[in-house]
């Protein structure tokens, strides 16, 4: 499950990559506002902690809105936004819903070891 899971953020980043390329944006002079920022840096320090059930407890809200962002503007298609179809397709497809509901799937089995192993 997690090789597919980590597909998934290949794929993910390759698509981010293809965006800037096509746009021209140079990502080494990007430099993040503050939330995202802090969002990038509690994910590195929550996988750094080495605590599995927190690191999928840290990706799974962002899998889940994204899953719900693309299915949801994939039922309410633009014209307007054509050059975001890619992006739309990617998270309103099956597979992408596929990982979200295996982090979830996963988060919820390790919670279940921790409680029953009395953990927190």
């Amino acid at each position: 499950q997690l090789a597919g899971l980590v597909r998934g953020v290949v794929d993910e980043l390759q698509m981010h990559e293809a965006y800037a390329a096509h746009w021209g944006v140079d990502m080494a002079a990007v430099r993040p506002v503050p939330a995202t920022a802090a969002y990038a840096n509690f994910l590195d320090g929550v996988a750094r902690s080495g605590d599995v059930a927190a690191c999928l407890a840290a990706m799974v809200p962002c899998m889940r809105l994204h899953a719900h962002l693309g299915q949801t503007l994939a039922r309410a298609p633009s014209t307007s936004a054509a050059e975001y179809q890619p992006w739309v397709d990617t998270y309103s497809n099956a597979g992408f819903e596929e990982l979200a509901a295996t982090l979830e799937a996963l988060l919820d089995a390790h919670a279940s070891r921790l409680d029953a192993a009395g953990g927190r």
